[in-house]
């Protein structure tokens, strides 16, 4: 519906900071390449029929043992940065 994708950005330029970013890339002009952003989450997708048949708790209890692992060495060099995005279509 136009009224609801109004607000969209449509292109690179439109990022909002004006260093042509998304949530995940990033655009270097030195290269004129477009790379992982620093610091950006892991992205992990699932698709589902949302039938009883499917056990997401499977993918609950693999971010659960992600969560206590990144606790654990959140000390250590870069791990206290991480982050998971998760989507389920």
């Amino acid at each position: 519906h136009p009224q609801l994708t109004k607000a969209c950005r449509k292109s690179w330029p439109d990022s909002g900071d004006g260093h042509l970013t998304t949530l995940l890339t990033e655009y270097n002009p030195k290269t004129q390449q477009y790379t992982p952003r620093r610091g950006r989450a892991a992205l992990i997708t699932s698709s589902t029929s949302w039938t009883p048949d499917e056990d997401f708790g499977i993918l609950l209890n693999a971010l659960l043992l992600l969560d206590k692992l990144i606790m654990e060495h959140r000390d250590e060099h870069d791990a206290r940065d991480l982050r998971v995005m998760v989507v389920v279509t």
